[in-house]
């Protein structure tokens, strides 16, 4: 038995609607700045910047900014306190091939 003309209708905005949601989310996520972010690029060279002057290497500091974020070593109060967390010494573990 075919459907009726306004279910058919019906359908159809439901199928339109759920395509162009898909769409938009797909759109969104292509246009999120994943690394090409100019501020995101300034918050990694300070969190960089931070490290180095809390006794890393450039290489190393660059590695645990990587696993942590940028935002949680230029948002941290206190250095030796991230640094004693186990999120951080499961990125410098991470980052020295030791985890």
């Amino acid at each position: 038995m075919a459907p009726r003309p306004a279910l058919r209708t019906t359908r159809h905005r439901t199928v339109a609607t759920a395509a162009a949601s898909v769409a938009a989310l797909v759109l969104a996520v292509g246009c999120s700045s994943d690394g090409g972010d100019a501020d995101d690029e300034g918050a990694t060279a300070q969190a960089i910047e931070q490290l180095e002057a809390f006794g890393l290497e450039a290489d190393e500091a660059a590695c645990v900014v990587d696993e942590l974020g940028p935002a949680a070593v230029v948002e941290a109060d206190d250095l030796t306190a991230l640094a004693q967390s186990q999120t951080y010494q499961d990125a410098a573990a991470a980052c020295t091939g030791d985890g």
